[in-house]
């Protein structure tokens, strides 16, 4: 019988302790454990629809001859046949801890696609912070579409940069949201911009079109 008291103390205990902690998680807890859920799902879902890639195969040979003290080269001659200085150099980099090539690949691209869908849902955070209420779930709609994409769903798990690119992209366009004016004259915007050239040649566009925005904020 004490037993048996123990335990509905123990439970009451339990009981009071969780009902005390959901009346104090923060009010961003459960869009971020959806957040995350949306994550875990769009990386799962890359792995089935996984198919291989030519591309990949390119970055593979470089770094590949990187790490095999060749430099960038491939098939013996130093020519630049990759779209992406970065990502690349990422390969080549983390290559030297002795990864296997093809599985850094995967896991670079599968950070990259989180890191997409937390930038997306961070853009859309500073979009609807000062119109709704409920800003945090309505910011995950943004995520949740991206991650139901074909085409970002497959370059996730295809090894590839644009799912990176697509992460600078839309952390850029947050950094200039929330900061506007402020954003051309901070260090942020310019690293971002940077990465993303290195990423994929038509960020070069692109970084031109904002600094153009820039140029005709500073002026109104």
């Amino acid at each position: 019988m004490r037993g048996d008291n123990h335990l509905a103390l123990l439970f009451l205990f339990i009981t009071l302790m969780l009902k005390n902690r959901i009346k104090v998680l923060h009010p961003a807890f459960y869009p971020t454990l959806l957040l995350f859920l949306i994550m875990v799902s769009a990386v799962v879902y890359s792995r089935i629809i996984y198919a291989p890639s030519d591309d990949a195969y390119i970055f593979l040979v470089y770094a590949n001859n990187f790490i095999q003290g060749n430099g960038l080269t491939f098939n013996g001659m130093l020519v630049e046949g990759y779209s992406s200085p970065l990502w690349v150099t990422l390969l080549s980099v983390f290559g030297l801890t002795g990864i296997d090539l093809p599985l850094l690949m995967q896991i670079l691209s599968s950070i990259s696609g989180i890191f997409a869908l937390g930038a997306t849902y961070s853009l859309g955070i500073v979009l609807l912070q000062d119109k709704t209420d409920n800003y945090r779930y309505w910011s995950l709609l943004p995520a949740l579409l991206l991650a139901a994409t074909g085409d970002f769903s497959f370059y996730l798990g295809s090894g590839l940069e644009q799912v990176l690119f697509t992460g600078l992209l839309a952390l850029s366009a947050a950094t200039i949201v929330k900061n506007r004016k402020q954003a051309f004259h901070s260090n942020t915007l310019p690293l971002l911009l940077a990465l993303t050239i290195l990423t994929r040649p038509e960020g070069v566009l692109i970084a031109a079109v904002i600094y153009l925005y820039g140029a005709w904020l500073s002026k109104h």
